[in-house]
């Protein structure tokens, strides 16, 4: 008997809005490989098929409640189907798509025909463009070349510099693999270009059509995925390769975003040139049709094509039982996933493991030694980073009592500022130097009195601002969560300027414009407009007079260490949940949500968010200055999260929770109000149970003298209060 699985959920679309190709690629999976159906396809998308696309997907985005769709133009070469064109159809897909859901568009292009007006028009539709490009001119013109055999290198990096100079609507690049280019000379040419992604494809085999030249030398691509490896992560670290990032989150438990790597489910539906919807265009590779679903969009829905028997039979071959009994049994399974699905294909079916198997075994184990030789030696060389002769004259058990830890706050905080000078004063300079315009602003800002300057280094934006100029200074991009580029902005120093003379700002900073509070998180995060922040600050306020009720002291923490609260929406959420999150690129800024379910969240549940956020931010406060674990390795089941995590994420969570169950303990006690008094137990009940769960674990890692004693006053104060014995508590 087969098993019935749950409909797959797509979310990211891959529109063939042009079937032909300006390019001969030898290696291209379209044109090169089984699957020839390209011949009888429209050689470009119809504005009516394009209308009917826009119309599904609108409908299905309804229909299953999505918030984020992603729409890829591709080909062929989508260029041949006109920029007007794709924009255009960009348009109806915004018109069909609910407010709710967002949209992001992309773009796969050779290059050749991009130029400032086509990339001015998509840039007004919000569409990023990614680029295919082998390397230098010697491994571009390895296998990309037109269909008269002359190279198309002029025209592609024409392209790749034009993008440079647009960094907002560049999505990266894709470059196959040819053993024969050494690593180097790929991220030598590659780095100066700052992608915000780079993806190295392996040639596109499987046992029916093996890898190009292993048939002569077996270990050919298994060399050179070691070496590259190496490249990178000793010389290349900030450039963002997509097979060797999805390496290393696999190995700390992190899901995969590729479908090269790891366990998941069908997402991306593929839609032809003439309207019928396929599989996974890779799968073309394989056989003949092997793509065909036998839908299309003027006859079916969306949601009838994910129904279809040949999606439910990919979705199969994405879960471990779906893979072959030798994946099943291997120890890597979980970060390979058996490897690519057209990858595995041979006579019989695709119960193999992928055609790479030796050269993803090698590599991952590879990439374990290199993670774990690096940790050992930096566990070892920071040491004396750490002031460790702090730890006798520190009482963790005063500090972490918001009743008593003014004085030790002070003092982190006061070191903190010591610690950034440097960099602040080095980025001034740099102003000073280089930008006549800015330099009085620069002067000033130098000239504020000490204790003002501290102040000011250790806010939020400023610290995130003089990172991104310090790493510029150093030739190092910092990136956004999507892997967007941040860029040196000298000009925020004149904002610096008019903070400092306009005298002290009312605490917490509610909602307020800055952008240096939001650039970490791209696209991904939604912040509330100014509309919706003013009803959220009444509610912050609420939840702040809440906290200020149950424990004044929490709240002036709170103020001395947070001095920013930033409305969010994460669109990749289910509505329903209330989203909050802090982030050690902005320590100090707290990001909640003020709406859950298309309403105003209950300020019981801000004050949560409130107390949740700033404890993680507390700790990281501490962690500046106190080292809790000797190595944060191997990763541990956290009863918080699904996947694993590193030993200190889980003390995060213990240290947050411990005091949320006191803030529902009391809750549970002394809320006039019986539905809160409820769902304070209901709330107490789980926390309780997590905390259990953790407690052990966190005690089975390599904690330090201070990681000890902090679970041990943890630890004590739970068990004070775990198990009532009134109904209030």
């Amino acid at each position: 008997m087969v098993e019935s699985l749950p409909a797959s959920r797509i979310t990211s679309f891959l529109v063939k809005i042009a079937s032909r190709c300006n390019l001969a690629c030898d290696y291209c999976y379209m044109y090169e490989h089984a699957d020839q159906g390209w011949r009888t396809q429209p050689v470009v998308m119809s504005d009516h098929t394009l209308q009917r696309l826009a119309e599904r997907i609108g409908e299905y985005a309804r229909d299953v409640g999505l918030e984020r769709v992603v729409v890829v133009y591709h080909g062929g070469e989508p260029l041949l189907a006109g920029a007007d064109r794709i924009a255009q159809s960009a348009r109806w897909i915004k018109d069909s798509l609910p407010l709710t859901a967002r949209v992001d568009f992309s773009l796969q292009t050779n290059g050749t025909l991009l130029d400032e007006d086509v990339l001015v028009s998509l840039r007004a539709e919000g569409i990023s463009i990614s680029l295919s490009i082998d390397g230098p001119r010697e491994a571009n013109d390895l296998h990309r070349l037109d269909h008269g055999g002359r190279s198309s290198f002029e025209k592609t990096f024409g392209a790749l510099e034009l993008l440079e100079h647009h960094p907002d609507v560049f999505g990266g690049l894709i470059a196959v693999v040819d053993p024969r280019v050494p690593p180097e000379e790929l991220f030598a040419f590659f780095a100066p270009r700052l992608p915000p992604r780079l993806d190295f494809l392996l040639p596109d085999a499987n046992y029916t059509r093996q890898p190009p030249g292993r048939d002569t030398d077996e270990g050919i691509y298994k060399r050179w995925l070691l070496r590259a490896f190496n490249v990178w992560f000793d010389g290349y670290p900030d450039v963002p390769v997509r097979m060797f990032d999805a390496i290393l989150n696999g190995i700390a438990g992190i899901p995969s975003d590729t479908d090269a790597f790891g366990f998941g489910d069908v997402s991306l539906l593929m839609v032809e040139t003439d309207g019928s919807y396929h599989d996974l265009d890779v799968l073309k590779i394989t056989a003949q049709g092997a793509t065909v679903l036998g839908l299309d969009l003027e006859r079916h829905s969306i949601a009838e094509a994910v129904r279809s028997s040949p999606i439910a039979a990919h979705s199969r071959l994405l879960r471990k039982e779906g893979l072959a009994e030798k994946c099943r049994a291997c120890p890597e399974v979980e970060v390979c996933g058996g490897g690519a699905v057209p990858h595995r294909f041979s006579e019989e079916g695709f119960q193999n493991p992928t055609v790479y198997c030796e050269e993803m075994l090698a590599l991952i184990g590879h990439a374990r030694r290199r993670v774990k030789e690096t940790l050992y030696e930096e566990s070892v060389s920071s040491q004396p980073v750490v002031r460790r002769e702090r730890e006798p004259h520190l009482c963790l058990a005063v500090w972490e009592r918001p009743e008593h830890s003014g004085p030790v706050i002070r003092e982190l905080l006061a070191n903190w500022a010591k610690e950034l000078r440097p960099d602040f004063d080095k980025v001034l300079d740099h102003i000073a130097r280089e930008y006549e315009r800015l330099r009085p602003a620069a002067e000033r800002v130098r000239a504020a009195p000490r204790e003002t300057l501290d102040r000011l280094i250790i806010q939020p934006a400023v610290f995130l601002w003089t990172t991104v100029m310090t790493q510029n200074l150093r030739r190092v991009a910092v990136r956004s969560i999507d892997g967007n580029v941040l860029p040196p902005d000298p000009s925020y120093v004149t904002t610096l300027d008019s903070q400092l003379w306009k005298g002290a700002e009312p605490y917490p900073r509610i909602h307020r414009e800055d952008r240096w509070l939001r650039l970490p998180f791209g696209r991904r995060i939604y912040f509330e407009d100014e509309g919706w922040a003013r009803e959220g600050a009444v509610l912050t306020h609420r939840a702040l007079e809440i906290i200020k009720a149950w424990r004044p002291a929490l709240a002036h923490e709170i103020f001395a260490i947070d001095p920013d609260i930033q409305f969010v929406r994460d669109l990749d959420a289910h509505p329903d949940k209330a989203v909050s999150f802090s982030d050690n690129s902005t320590p100090g800024a707290l990001y909640v949500s003020t709406m859950v379910s298309g309403r105003l969240i209950d300020p019981y549940l801000l004050a949560d968010s409130i107390i949740h956020e700033h404890r993680h931010q507390k700790l990281y406060l501490l962690q500046r200055e106190v080292l809790l674990l000797d190595v944060d390795v191997p990763l541990v089941h956290s009863p918080w999260r699904e996947d694993p995590r590193p030993p200190s994420g889980l003390f995060h969570a213990v240290f947050v929770f411990v005091h949320l169950h006191e803030y529902w303990e009391h809750l549970s006690a002394n809320d006039p109000s019986a539905e809160i008094r409820e769902r304070a137990r209901a709330e107490l009940g789980l926390i309780r149970e997590r905390i259990e769960a953790a407690m052990p674990i966190l005690r089975g890692t390599r904690l330090t003298r201070s990681g000890v004693e902090l679970l041990e006053h943890l630890e004590c104060i739970f068990r004070s209060r775990a198990y009532p014995t009134s109904e209030g508590g």
